[in-house]
């Protein structure tokens, strides 16, 4: 079991795909600051027709593509394995940031970042 950083998302990502996100809201810009930071890795859920679903998609980021001067984003992430959602967090302690605690759903994907977890 894991406390991992989340992301919902109205799209489903899929283990191997690599996607560009704008970000904007300040909740995740303090997320990917945490991610350039730390190196750490985050969960997309995605959010279908308004329900939050509960397997996401681990990620991580590759690249800050763009920085805008009022905090906004571009960046590129890589998805790996599969987690699945088991409680959500609205905050995490000092986060302005969700979070949930999940388990590792093994699709031998890239399992080299769990021990960044």
């Amino acid at each position: 079991m894991q406390f991992l950083p989340v992301f919902p998302l109205q799209i489903v990502v899929f283990p191997g795909e690599q996607l560009n996100l704008h970000i904007f809201e300040p909740r995740y810009q303090q997320l990917i600051q945490d991610c350039e930071k730390d190196k750490i890795v985050f969960c997309i859920l995605p959010i279908i027709e308004n329900e939050l679903m509960n397997i996401g998609t681990i990620v991580s980021l590759t690249e800050v593509v763009k920085n805008y001067e009022d905090g906004k984003k571009d960046i590129r992430i890589q998805s790996h394995d599969l987690c699945q959602c088991l409680e959500f967090y609205d905050f995490f302690p000092s986060k302005k940031y969700s979070g949930i605690k999940a388990i590792w759903i093994e699709n031998k994907y890239d399992l080299s970042l769990a021990s960044k977890i």
